[in-house]
């Protein structure tokens, strides 16, 4: 799976150098995204259904799922309209809330993966020297990358000056750096295991956080770093595919973890008969 998100990382950096200036490319980068986008979708999916109806697992896979959705019907519904220009106040209004909402659905979904440490009881195999660094390295991220974009959002609508996408934007600064805090707990989780499907599930739900929040931080650093629309553009893009790629990833992760706790328990069960 690692391998297959870096091929089409790859193969996208390939694409944007040698195309991005053709009149097609705009229509060949919102399919790319749309697919991205489904692949991600099925992967939540597909991790959802592993869990029986009311497991909070469950319901953390689809609220991921849901996000997605969300995002996919902004694609569907308003970009089209932006390309022609004919966008209202109301649709962008709409579209405003749409992307909101996918936002505080991914949070949700990353809330409940962070308790899960708790269930565990990692938390008495933890050092507590630990958690107070990975606490510090989080909130300096998350103040480092996701900051400039509250900062400047918020200075916007305190200037009067704010539309509904600046909106979005402080909301989506918040949002990501709230699932950036909630990492803390996950990466502890990721250092209790020692292997398996399991372990992966869990780093790739850390690397989609990351890669959002990287992607959001680029419509504040890049220029302030000096980047041209162009490379920004394909910085953005290629994290947002990440960001997706590994969605797909996580969930598939969790369908093979959920399938090998099967077989072992099947072979266990055929031993016991046997026996």
């Amino acid at each position: 799976l690692v391998g297959v998100t870096l091929m089409i990382a790859l193969l996208h950096v390939i694409f944007f150098l040698s195309f991005s200036n053709n009149t097609w490319y705009s229509g060949f980068l919102f399919t790319q995204v749309l697919i991205l986008k489904i692949l991600s979708l099925i992967g939540f999916v597909v991790a959802a259904l592993c869990f029986r109806k009311g497991e909070l697992f469950r319901r953390a896979w689809m609220f991921l799922a849901t996000s997605v959705v969300l995002l996919l019907l902004n694609d569907l519904l308003f970009q089209p309209m932006l390309h022609e220009n004919a966008v209202h106040n109301l649709s962008l209004y709409l579209q405003a809330t749409m992307l909101i909402a996918a936002n505080l659905f991914s949070l949700a979904g990353i809330w409940i993966f962070s308790r899960t440490w708790q269930f565990l009881g990692l938390e008495f195999a933890i050092d507590r020297r630990k958690i107070k660094f990975v606490a510090f390295f989080t909130m300096l991220a998350a103040l480092v990358f996701a900051g400039p974009s509250v900062w400047l959002g918020a200075w916007d609508l305190f200037a009067g000056q704010a539309d509904s996408w600046t909106v979005v934007m402080i909301v989506a600064g918040i949002t990501i750096s709230a699932a950036l805090a909630l990492l803390i707990p996950m990466m502890l989780i990721l250092h209790g295991m020692t292997g398996g499907h399991m372990r992966w599930t869990w780093l790739f739900l850390v690397l989609i956080s990351v890669s959002w929040l990287l992607c959001n931080a680029t419509f504040s650093w890049a220029p302030m770093l000096g980047l041209d629309n162009h490379a920004s553009l394909c910085i953005r893009e290629l994290l947002r595919l990440f960001a997706l790629m590994f969605g797909f990833s996580a969930g598939i992760s969790q369908y093979l973890f959920k399938q090998t706790i099967h077989e072992i328990s099947t072979l266990r069960y055929s031993k016991n008969n046997a026996s």
